[in-house]
Parts: C-alpha cells; structure tokens; sequence
C-alpha cells in the first residue's frame, strides 16, 4: 500500500512538472 501511494505521488509531480513546461512552452 505504501509503495503504491509512493508511485502516484510521483505521478503527481510529473504530472505538475509537464503541465508547468506545456505553460512556458505557450508562453
């Protein structure tokens, strides 16, 4: 169980880190 939240908080931040590029590759 703790692995599993491990994964999908990484996912978050990978999530958040391509969603944040996707904005400055807009701009």
């Amino acid at each position: 169980m703790h692995n599993q939240l491990q994964m999908s908080s990484h996912h978050v931040i990978i999530l958040k880190t391509l969603s944040t590029a996707n904005l400055i590759h807009d701009i």
